[in-house]
């Protein structure tokens, strides 16, 4: 698959008068994992995308990044310039696992150098952020705890019923600094942990935890704690949610951090951002945010379906059944290829690896996911071969 996705948008990128919605749909008819495929293939595929369009081509070439990659980025760019965009410091890490932040960092502090001479910013990720923060307190407390709390990720879970319990009155109380005390019990734990405790919270009290924070702590504060209590669907639905508001993602920030998570966890983030805007959804979204042909392909890799990844593993699993010769299944698939274009793009990957002895037994004709068999004078010259004594193996894979 990797190999004809390379062929077509080499061709169609070498084009004068360039098909821009045929290369959005077969990029965006991928998941991450297919589109990692295709980058050592096409070595230069990560620049020449961008050649397209700054908008849609930097976009594309989010999907095919990796997720740290692409957070790094986004980081660099909030820490970037004269002093930091805090708010969008925020939005980038509180929409991260915490065991993705040594990946990020290690992405992330190449991308520092010109700014962090001789490590006068910081020599790892949370030094970095917490001297950006120094000016801002209790955001700077906020990302302390949470840098502080990282190893905590995977380990015994935390008691949610008893943290939510002890949470619940704090967030009452109109006149009282539980500040210290709340980012205690939630900053240091991981997110799962922390949604487990969001949903103990709401079963003990039908309260969302995340209204009581921004309700309790203004701003950035309240802002920064909500998404760190949320699923990363949740969160990043939230975040989305927020683009209507005074200080709102830019349209990079928005279309990276789409391009970021693939296909599977950008249905789930579609699915929280409907139950929290009923009526509308991350299409619709994309559609009042970007403009041309970005709008096309966001809304083409939040739509789009993509081949079944784990039908490669099946389809071995089948060529490998001792049951009937190897030739026989590949007839039987091709078969099915009218009504399953699955299966065609498969059929040509595996049939471009088979071989007969030193020549090809099927030749695969390139998009059209049909097979010939060698002409007459190929198998009588193969049996001549046979008959003078050289061998060939029954199929090499």
């Amino acid at each position: 698959m990797a190999d004809n996705d390379g062929l077509f948008l080499k061709k169609e990128m070498d084009k004068m008068m360039k098909s821009h919605t045929k290369i959005i749909k077969r990029v965006t008819s991928r998941t991450k994992v297919q589109l990692a495929k295709l980058v050592p293939v096409c070595p230069t595929i990560l620049k020449d995308i961008v050649t397209l369009s700054d908008a849609y081509g930097n976009f594309l070439k989010c999907c095919m990044l990796p997720p740290q990659k692409v957070t790094a980025v986004l980081l660099n760019t909030a820490c970037s310039g004269l002093g930091c965009d805090v708010s969008a410091i925020i939005r980038t890490l509180c929409t991260c696992n915490g065991n993705e932040f040594e990946e990020i960092s290690t992405e992330f502090l190449p991308m520092r150098k010109p700014y962090n001479i001789e490590n006068r910013e910081g020599s790892n990720l949370s030094e970095v952020i917490l001297k950006l923060l120094k000016k801002n307190e209790q955001i700077h407390d906020v990302f302390s705890k949470i840098f502080a709390g990282l190893e905590n990720e995977n380990t015994t879970p935390v008691d949610a019923t008893d943290i939510s319990a002890k949470v619940f009155p704090m967030l009452k109380r109109k006149n009282e600094d539980d500040f210290a005390a709340v980012c205690d019990l939630l900053c240091p734990n991981s997110r799962s942990d922390n949604t487990a405790i969001a949903a103990a919270y709401k079963s003990q009290f039908n309260e969302d935890i995340s209204v009581g924070l921004q309700a309790k702590f203004k701003g950035a504060v309240g802002y920064a704690l909500s998404l760190w209590c949320s699923s990363i669907p949740d969160a990043v639905a939230k975040m989305l949610s927020t683009y209507g508001a005074t200080k709102k993602p830019s349209i990079e920030f928005v279309y990276g951090i789409l391009g970021k998570y693939d296909k599977g966890m950008v249905t789930e983030i579609n699915a929280a951002y409907t139950v929290l805007n009923p009526k509308a959804s991350l299409t619709n979204l994309s559609k009042t945010v970007f403009k041309g042909k970005l709008r096309e392909a966001v809304a083409g890799w939040i739509d789009n379906p993509s081949p079944d990844t784990n039908s490669e593993h099946v389809l071995s699993q089948y060529l490998s059944n001792d049951s009937c010769t190897k030739q026989e299944h590949l007839q039987h698939l091709m078969k099915s290829e009218e009504s399953c274009l699955k299966v065609r793009a498969l059929v040509e990957s595996v049939a471009r690896n088979l071989t007969f002895g030193a020549r090809e037994k099927w030749v695969p004709i390139p998009l059209t996911g049909t097979f010939e068999a060698p002409p007459e004078a190929a198998e009588a010259e193969m049996a001549a071969d046979v008959a003078a004594g050289e061998k060939y193996e029954e199929y090499a894979w």
